[in-house]
């Protein structure tokens, strides 16, 4: 190793590029003094590194990345921990420790090569073996773990999916190591997300306990310590293979739920926190606050029940009903726009195959026509039509009590309703504990988070495993383009395969998609740099924040 490579290696290369410019400077005004002059050098200084940044938690179960139940913890983990691919803003995916990856012809095999001189934060290299043997422990995980949740939707419901037989990582050499799938999974190169363990030091069943566990990664910053129910404690690392962080150390303090984190921010007790609804406004206007939004995988939907014999039996009434309700009203009056109306089950912001027209637009005359021409009609004159037999058409939206938001839209879609000629009334029910949908119900108002790997036939597939699917859904074409979907690994293919899909299930309307939600996060004005959060890993930027006062 020569000097110039030592010296790159000792230093962030952020420094150094820094320190290029500041030399390249000096340079330029050298050569472009006057005869006489006297040279007056100009250095340009890097900005400084040091400083602390607090990060809200809530209690979380196990310090373990590949149990833990805990989103908070989950998040803050990726700070320890790197994967082969990371997630874009976009929603693409992008090689982090890989250097590069070949697919087989037949699409059943991942060839990963790891990028060279990247080193655990106890100074052991990476290795293929790291690599393997943490994939391999995961097929062991609880069948309820959240990591074992995004295997199955990544290799799709459509298909399969036994945990020790689907797939298996083998070693080839020390920067080798190959992904042999049973299928060619459209959703193989987001399994590649999952954080690498240590072999060195941790076998196959260490890696998937939960007690005892010790952080230890190759990610920008190092586990110090863990105090039960106050704090975890992180320093930088400073070999890190990448751009080493700024701040020194990171704390993450523990709190008991989002009005505590609230209520630590304001005192400035943490340098951030993670609003899901519209409660970031209050901070707009703050000059000791900055606000950084980023689009997400949780979407509000109307359910319709099709074993209900007026909903389920009267196609044109959901097709009227998905045609005039105000999705952009909604989103506009109760979460300040932070969000994108749709259709569908795709975000076309952080979805690289949605290829149809992204916007969305209601029309009241559309669906009355709509119905008109099906036969429905103000027999009695009340306002309000009938059905085509001439019976009673009255609608029961149902919805969570406990959830304010929800009751809101309820409102907002009653009058919708209202304004189709369709009489409606809103019914709240209590929510328990692992409930979803009130029994009995026509048309239930709810909520859907998806995986990274969006996997359609969870919502769509009538072959019992689609967990998302509460309306009953059946067609037989969609769940033979679902299977096809989750299998191709063709792009053009599988943008096809969804504009069929979207077609198929804007005709049936089981469902009404209304909007993906925005997320935002909060921060001092005092952390200053480019934060660039995204749903899957929000604090993806905190190694380039520097801190002020």
């Amino acid at each position: 190793m020569n000097k110039w490579t030592a010296l790159w290696k000792k230093f962030p290369s952020r420094t150094l590029k820094l320190g290029a410019v500041a030399l390249s400077a000096l340079v330029l005004i050298t050569a472009c003094g006057g005869r006489g002059e006297a040279e007056v050098p100009v250095v340009v200084q890097p900005p400084a590194s040091g400083g602390a940044i607090t990060v809200p938690l809530t209690n979380f179960d196990t310090l373990n990345p590949l149990l833990t139940t805990n989103e908070d913890y989950h998040q803050f983990s990726q700070l320890i921990y790197n994967s082969l691919y990371t997630h874009e803003n976009d929603g693409s995916l992008k090689p982090q420790l890989a250097e590069h990856v070949e697919r087989s012809e037949d699409g059943k095999r991942l060839t990963v090569t790891l990028k060279e001189e990247v080193y655990f934060q106890d100074g052991a290299p990476l290795t293929a073996k790291d690599v393997a043997e943490t994939f391999n422990a995961m097929k062991k995980l609880p069948a309820d773990s959240p990591m074992m949740n995004k295997l199955r939707h990544s290799v799709g419901l459509s298909n399969p999916f036994d945990p020790e037989t689907f797939a298996e990582a083998k070693v080839f050499d020390e920067r080798n190591v190959d992904f042999e799938f049973q299928r060619p999974y459209a959703g193989a190169l987001s399994i590649l997300t999952f954080p690498i363990l240590p072999a060195h030091l941790l076998s196959q069943e260490e890696m998937i306990q939960a007690e005892d566990f010790r952080p230890l990664g190759t990610g920008p910053y190092q586990f110090v310590s863990y105090t039960p129910n106050r704090e975890i404690v992180l320093k930088k690392n400073p070999n890190y293979f990448s751009d080493v962080a700024y701040a020194e150390e990171i704390y993450g303090k523990i709190y008991a739920d989002a009005d505590s984190i609230r209520e630590a921010y304001d005192s400035s007790s943490v340098d951030l926190f993670f609003s899901e609804d519209y409660t970031w406004d209050r901070y707009r206007a703050d000059e000791n606050s900055q606000l950084d939004s980023y689009p997400t995988n949780r979407l509000e939907v109307m359910v319709f029940n099709l074993a209900d014999p007026t909903v389920g039996g009267h196609r044109a009434l959901r097709q009227a009903i998905s045609q005039g309700v105000n999705r952009r009203r909604i989103l506009d009056s109760l979460y300040l726009s932070q969000g994108v109306p749709v259709n569908f089950f795709l975000n076309p912001e952080i979805n690289t195959l949605q290829t149809a027209n992204n916007d969305v637009y209601s029309s009241v005359d559309a669906s009355r026509e709509l119905l008109r021409k099906a036969g429905f009609r103000d027999v009695d004159g009340d306002g309000y039509l009938e059905l085509p037999d001439g019976s009673p058409l009255r609608l029961r939206i149902r919805y969570d009590a406990g959830n304010d938001l929800r009751s809101r839209q309820s409102s907002f879609l009653l009058d919708d309703l209202q304004a189709m000629g369709i009489e409606a009334q809103g019914e709240p029910f209590n929510k328990s504990e692992g409930e979803t949908l009130p029994d009995p119900f026509q048309v239930a108002l709810v909520g859907m988070s998806f995986s990274d790997h969006v996997d359609l036939a969870a919502v769509l597939s009538s072959q019992g495993v689609g967990s998302l699917n509460m309306s009953g859904y059946q067609n037989d074409q969609v769940d033979q383009w679902c299977a096809e979907l989750s299998l191709t690994t063709d792009k053009k293919q599988q943008r096809e395969l969804i504009q069929l899909i979207r077609e198929q299930f804007l005709e049936d309307a089981p469902m009404v998609p209304l909007f993906f939600l925005n997320e935002t996060i909060v921060r001092s004005s005092k952390l200053t740099g480019d934060l660039r959060p995204n749903v899957y890993h929000k604090l993806k930027g905190i190694p380039d924040l520097r801190v002020g006062e």
